[in-house]
């Protein structure tokens, strides 16, 4: 009699208690601070929770004791809907300017027509006579539960697969941009999303295998694809705690546009429309330390060195000279030695060194680099600037 509370029924209660409740706490933090990955990972959970109902109250002995349940009809695969809210939810959280749009209405429309025929279906089967009866009416029987069903299978193969190689793609993308910007700094958050995106692809596989073992191998008895709906459940702690802990909030402001729809493949710099907040503290930190420590005098001065000082890693500082000044770091240093120089010159210490001591002084290491660089930066010979001044 229902509920039985069996070694196949109480993981799977526990769990689903679990998955409710971590549902309910991403809705709230939605709520709270309304940021659309926290209600996209609400929804996946939530899914994913509803998903294990079937064989959660079927271990409970619920069709056993109650035999003309309708259950069955209010248990609907979403997996159309799952499908795109995986893709949905890597965009969110890899790009910052991310909303649901009207044209994203496309993805949804299978799981929106699905949802409507079996809306259908129940119309229709409960005004057959005998419905009170039976455990499922005519149409789910024989048309929902064979033609349909197949078809619906395949569609969702498709959708699972498609669904995540773009989300793959974009994480890939962005994952590449991350690394060579900022090395490991954001490595946790990476690896949040990548684990994310491997649970899944994990348990589409698992569940393709117990299909081809169940078709063309030998049945499996209900109690066999336990394992597979167990596996599935277990994800649910995972993407409870650590969806939750992970602070993604300083991953979204690095303001990276990353949309699968363009070629993104070979994301570059470029992509990158703006410094945030964060980097641009670096970039007056970087400024700061530069006019106090007059660091490129350092004729030997390297990126990785100025970069530990400032406590970065080298391609964000690299990224920052980059998209803040608009320099590579040869000619941001070079540039700063230039205008050490003219400063010194515009106060008259060219009466008391010649400019090559000057430019020695400020950081170069030969006459030539020195000439070609001060022409470079003010259009005119280091003697022809002296000149100037003079006049």
């Amino acid at each position: 009699m229902f509920p039985e509370f069996t070694k196949w029924s109480i993981p799977l209660i526990i769990i689903f208690l679990w998955g409710t409740g971590f549902f309910i706490a991403f809705l709230i933090r939605y709520f709270r601070e309304k940021q659309l990955r926290d209600l996209i990972l609400a929804s996946i959970i939530g899914i994913h929770t509803y998903h294990r109902i079937n064989y959660t109250v079927g271990f409970m002995a619920w069709y056993d004791t109650y035999q003309q349940t309708k259950i069955d009809y209010f248990l609907l695969d979403l997996t159309l809907l799952f499908a795109p809210l995986i893709y949905f939810y890597v965009r969110s959280v890899t790009q910052v300017s991310f909303a649901f749009k009207r044209k994203h209405i496309w993805h949804f429309v299978p799981v929106i027509i699905y949802v409507i025929f079996r809306c259908f279906i129940f119309i229709y089967d409960v005004q057959q006579d005998g419905f009170d009866n039976v455990q499922n009416g005519t149409i789910f029987q024989f048309v929902e539960m064979g033609a349909i069903s197949f078809i619906l299978q395949i569609l969702n193969n498709i959708s699972t697969i498609v669904y995540l190689i773009l989300a793959f793609m974009v994480y890939a993308s962005y994952a590449q941009i991350t690394e060579k910007l900022f090395g490991q700094k954001y490595k946790s958050e990476l690896f949040w999303i990548r684990n994310f995106l491997l649970i899944f692809a994990t348990l589409f596989v698992l569940q393709l295998i117990l299909a081809q073992i169940d078709n063309n191998i030998t049945s499996l008895h209900y109690t066999d694809f336990w394992w597979g709906h167990m596996a599935a459940a277990l994800t649910l702690i995972y993407l409870g705690i650590y969806g939750y802990r992970v602070d993604l909030s300083t991953l979204s402001s690095l303001n990276f546009d990353i949309d699968s729809s363009t070629d993104n493949a070979h994301l570059t710099e470029a992509a990158i429309p703006k410094l945030s907040n964060e980097q641009l503290l670096s970039l007056d930190q970087l400024k700061m330390y530069m006019v106090e420590n007059e660091a490129f005098r350092n004729a030997d001065l390297k990126l990785g060195e100025l970069a530990s000082k400032l406590k970065l890693h080298p391609n964000e500082l690299s990224f920052l000279i980059n998209k803040g000044c608009g320099l590579n770091f040869n000619d941001y240093i070079n540039e700063q030695r230039v205008d050490w120089i003219k400063q010194k010159i515009n106060q008259g210490a060219a009466a008391q060194y010649t400019l090559l001591s000057l430019a020695y002084d400020a950081g170069f290491n030969s006459k030539a680099t020195f000439n070609r660089t001060f022409k470079k930066w003010t259009n005119m010979s280091p003697s022809e600037y002296l000149r100037s001044k003079a006049v």
